[in-house]
């Protein structure tokens, strides 16, 4: 293995997020629905629609934070420095007048609006939003925290802790989500298990380098090496603690530990049934139980976002009710 940065933030940055200079970032995650906040190494980036609005990390003498907003970073000259109103540009300068007297919080508005506008031009990003819906009706599904008593997100049986893990220090392979199966009914042990989440919207991106066979065998190279899955238990339950604390997942209370139990690989396919035939023959491979992980293929619980075992169909489960709800060719 190489250098590896573990995922966490730094007791001070915890504390000033929580009640310090940071503080009105957090609340406004916790209010806003529109906003997910990732902790990666020693900083954070909010989400909003599958774009990072904003990333706060330390400053390097360890005195203040810095802020970086990588949507404005990565729509180019083009669009900053185009004056219509539907490009982004008109409200790329407003928010870029505001980065350049440091005034971050109140750029906020205008980036919204950029990303609003540039995904209205450009199209696109529909699967990372539906990423962003599930983490949060798993997550927090109610607002603002504390969490209500009949809030769904109390009684899923997942919690997400990571957006785009990366699986290998070299960069080889990504996924989308990481989770932790925490049920319900075994709560009072606070031990949870490892998961790993891939999101498919549609049928388009089954094949191919990023495609469904190309993750479940990462991910099955990925299990086989203890160091990694070391590193990733750690990470989570760090991050979930991390989480919990901030007011940022439901759970009446945080893990405190990984069991040894098989870890799980998770396919969410969204809308994927209207190509039965793509489904069907990317996962027709896979029937057969893996040594390390459990594959399985997520079902929705009443046309919800939330995230229950029993809704977890194994691969020859999941293929032999295929053919009644897939869509028929027109």
């Amino acid at each position: 293995m190489g250098k590896y940065l573990l995922r966490g933030l730094s007791d001070r940055f915890l504390n000033d997020l929580k009640d310090g200079e940071l503080e009105p970032y957090l609340k406004l995650v916790q209010n806003d629905r529109t906003l997910e906040l990732d902790i990666r190494d020693n900083k954070i980036y909010v989400f909003y629609r599958g774009g990072a609005l904003y990333i706060i990390s330390p400053n390097q003498d360890a005195n203040g934070y810095r802020f970086k907003n990588a949507f404005l970073d990565s729509i180019g000259n083009k669009v900053r420095n185009s004056s219509e109103i539907f490009s982004g540009g008109f409200w790329a300068k407003k928010a870029m007048a505001l980065y350049n007297g440091s005034e971050y919080f109140e750029a906020i508005p205008y980036l919204k609006s950029v990303i609003d506008n540039h995904l209205c031009v450009i199209g696109g990003n529909d699967e990372k939003e539906f990423q962003q819906l599930l983490v949060r009706a798993n997550n927090q599904l109610s607002s603002p925290s504390p969490p209500k008593a009949d809030s769904v997100s109390l009684y899923t049986d997942y919690y997400f802790v990571g957006l785009e893990y990366q699986l290998f220090d070299t960069l080889e392979a990504k996924i989308d989500l990481i989770a932790v199966r925490y049920d319900t009914k075994k709560r009072n042990t606070s031990i949870g298990k490892v998961v790993l989440v891939e999101v498919k919207l549609g049928t388009g991106s089954f094949g191919g380098s990023s495609g469904i066979q190309k993750h479940i065998s990462d991910v099955e190279k990925f299990f086989d090496n203890e160091a990694y899955v070391d590193i990733l238990k750690k990470e989570a339950v760090t991050i979930f603690q991390q989480k919990h604390l901030l007011g940022l997942i439901d759970s009446a209370k945080p893990i405190e530990a990984i069991s040894d139990e098989k870890p799980e690989f998770i396919l969410v396919l969204a809308d994927a049934t209207s190509n039965g035939e793509a489904v069907e023959k990317s996962l027709t491979p896979f029937q057969e139980p893996f040594a390390n992980f459990d594959l399985k293929i997520a079902t929705s619980s009443a046309m919800g976002y939330a995230l229950y075992a029993n809704r977890m169909l194994t691969v020859k489960k999941f293929l032999a009710i295929l053919n009644e709800i897939k869509i028929p060719p027109r």
